[in-house]
């Protein structure tokens, strides 16, 4: 039997969502059999899969230690190069300058160096965050910016942290986000139409005079 205490990560979640993120390997029809059968107890009582999880309250998974390895998978911390600015930092929250040319968080040409995976290694390193002790939850990003655009991004330390800065950003007036370029030449027309089109393969975006296949139209006025 596996007994976990659940910390401020991990409260004022469902029990379902909180299992599946810390039996990662497993599949989720495992996790709603371990809960049908009484696998799962909080507190020494059975619940159910909607049950809400708080600071403090004991987890009991009767499961054997070999299996409760094979289905977890604690977070390989990588001794990246730290390419970004600490702009603010709290116990709470961390935002950083991302640089030009580095993505925010992983895709399928890159999944190792982003901005993501360099602020894991500075928690790390600075003894903030333990993926051994903190297997259900990471530290995140609040909101992302394109690989080649440069600018501040919000990070959530902690569960509570992050839960609250996202809610503030879908209320948008809490939190104002601005976008500044630099243009060069002479604009002889007060607008422009133009058009739109990613490269899937570069992952970039590229502006054409003309509409193309999958082009959205652009409007820029002076």
């Amino acid at each position: 039997m596996k007994k976990l205490i659940i910390d401020q990560n991990n409260e004022n979640q469902r029990i379902d969502k909180y299992l599946k993120k810390l039996l990662c390997k497993a599949p989720s029809s495992l996790v709603y059999k371990m809960l049908r059968k009484k696998d799962v107890k909080v507190n020494g009582k059975r619940v159910k899969e909607n049950h809400i999880l708080h600071l403090g309250d004991e987890v009991s998974l009767f499961l054997y230690d070999d299996k409760f390895k094979e289905y977890t998978s604690p977070l390989t911390i990588h001794d990246l190069p730290i390419t970004f600015d600490v702009v603010y930092e709290d116990e709470h929250i961390l935002i950083v300058n991302k640089p030009a040319g580095l993505l925010v968080q992983p895709d399928i040409n890159e999944d190792m160096n982003t901005l993501s995976n360099q602020v894991l290694t500075y928690l790390y390193q600075k003894g903030e965050y333990d993926p051994e002790a903190d297997l259900g939850f990471t530290p995140g990003p609040v909101h992302r910016l394109d690989r080649n655009t440069s600018g501040l991004v919000m990070f959530g330390k902690d569960m509570r942290a992050l839960q609250d800065l996202n809610e503030m950003m879908k209320k948008r007036h809490c939190i104002e986000k601005t976008y500044r370029t630099i243009v060069k030449g002479y604009v002889k027309d007060q607008e422009l139409i133009d058009y739109v089109i990613k490269d899937e393969k570069e992952m970039k975006m590229h502006i054409v005079p003309s509409t193309t296949p999958n082009s959205l139209k652009m409007h820029t006025k002076v």
